[in-house]
């Protein structure tokens, strides 16, 4: 059996969230990808947006795409 997690680590997604949506960032990355050219976040949305921000050094795109494919991953896994 693996190590049962913690109740701090079970709600970790949960948290970001609600830090999100203090700061008014909630919904950030969906519009990036939108602007350009996506329905919507995509693996391919997400693919571009890491892509484009490691070239620019861009650390808070980097730090958006890369939790939206964690969330989507886990989106998928329920």
């Amino acid at each position: 059996m693996g190590k049962k997690k913690s109740k701090k680590e079970e709600k970790w997604l949960q948290e970001a969230a609600e830090r999100m949506e203090e700061k008014g960032t909630e919904g950030a990355f969906t519009a990036w990808c939108k602007r350009h050219g996506f329905k919507g976040v995509t693996q391919e949305a997400i693919n571009l947006a890491k892509k484009i921000a490691k070239e620019r050094g861009d650390t808070t795109l980097l730090r958006r795409a890369i939790f939206a494919e964690n969330a989507r991953k886990i989106a998928k896994k329920r």
